[in-house]
């Protein structure tokens, strides 16, 4: 009985920790990773008590990163609960700040990539296929914040997840020891081809001629987890045709996928349904209603206006920040119960 108490009271001392209302800071980096000679924009967005104010000059579709830069971190506690995050393909870090500001407003340090070669501004075929490399960036990012940075001694690495979007979801699945299967692996986006978007039309036309058995057997199929890792939450996930089967069965910490209800275009069917039959039972589950722009940043009132991509992106914007605040909740009840196990 005197065991069960202590269970108790220190989950539910942990529940409160994450009822405690953090402003946002945020602080930049630029990191070189010699070895695999790639610059990773990296952030850090982490309680602070310094309230921040939008930006009065509010150019562009989405809703704002409301963060104060540099500001002092909060000091109510000696170390936070760290969450890595991975953005979408062809995204950056800011369009899943709808989930990075309810986390650290709830006390959790977020450490976010730009990731090269399959960002907006920087995107390929190639570096789309190449989703190991993302992998290998938050650990690279995380390694240097834990060596080389003030965060060391903020950073809580007992209490670490990952969550991402898309190809961030399949990022984090092979942080979570999921593997790649060389036989399966495939374009994630097989229906793009005659899309009047013109970032489907390029990405659709680099893919007809990009020869993928260029990517070695060792490559595609090595082990790119993170051990420090304890769970991770996908959003609504890409590639699960090139994941190999039994090592999706067989994840050794808590793994929790969110999928899309709907489509909203052909070019959304990346195959995330599958995953409700390639995980064990439970880990994956449809969100109602959802589509696959349900989990990127929603878009100021104002928009879409009369732009056929942003009508794509910009799909029920009211709707979805609403969606987007109960997803937000229940994925940090998730993490806070695996940290706790």
């Amino acid at each position: 009985m005197k065991f069960l108490f202590c269970v108790f009271f220190f989950l539910e001392a942990q529940l409160s920790l994450a009822s405690i209302n953090y402003e946002v800071g945020q602080k930049d980096f630029s990191l070189r990773d010699e070895t695999r000679k790639r610059q990773l924009s990296t952030y850090v967005w982490y309680p602070t008590t310094v309230k921040a104010n939008p930006a009065k000059d509010r150019r562009g579709p989405f809703l704002p990163v409301v963060a104060t830069k540099d500001a002092p971190i909060a000091r109510g506690l000696s170390k936070f609960p760290v969450v890595l995050l991975s953005h979408g393909s062809g995204g950056k870090a800011d369009k899943l700040f709808w989930l990075t500001s309810y986390l650290v407003r709830h006390g959790v340090i977020v450490i976010a990539i730009d990731h090269p070669g399959n960002m907006t501004g920087d995107n390929s075929a190639d570096g789309m296929m190449r989703v190991w490399e993302r992998a290998k960036d938050l650990t690279f990012a995380l390694d240097h914040l834990l060596q080389k940075s003030d965060f060391r001694a903020y950073l809580d690495i007992t209490k670490l997840a990952a969550t991402g979007h898309s190809a961030g979801g399949a990022t984090v699945l092979l942080l979570a020891g999921a593997r790649l299967s060389s036989t399966r692996f495939i374009s994630p986006v097989p229906f793009c081809e005659g899309s009047k978007d013109p970032y489907f039309a390029g990405i659709c036309n680099e893919l007809k001629t990009l020869d993928l058995k260029k990517y070695s057997q060792k490559t595609v199929e090595d082990d790119y987890s993170d051990p420090r890792v304890k769970a991770i939450v996908g959003l609504d996930p890409g590639m699960a045709q090139s994941f190999e089967p039994n090592s999706l069965k067989n994840l050794k910490i808590k793994a929790m996928l969110l999928i899309a209800d709907k489509l909203n275009s052909p070019q959304d069917q990346i195959f995330s349904k599958n995953f409700l039959e390639l995980l064990p039972a439970k880990a994956a589950e449809i969100v109602p209603n959802s589509y696959h722009m349900t989990f990127f940043q929603a878009c100021r009132p104002d928009f879409p206006k009369n732009d056929p991509e942003l009508r794509e992106i910009c799909i029920r914007s009211e709707e979805k920040v609403k969606a987007q605040g109960e997803i937000a909740k229940r994925i940090l009840e998730f993490f806070t119960l695996a940290w706790t196990q």
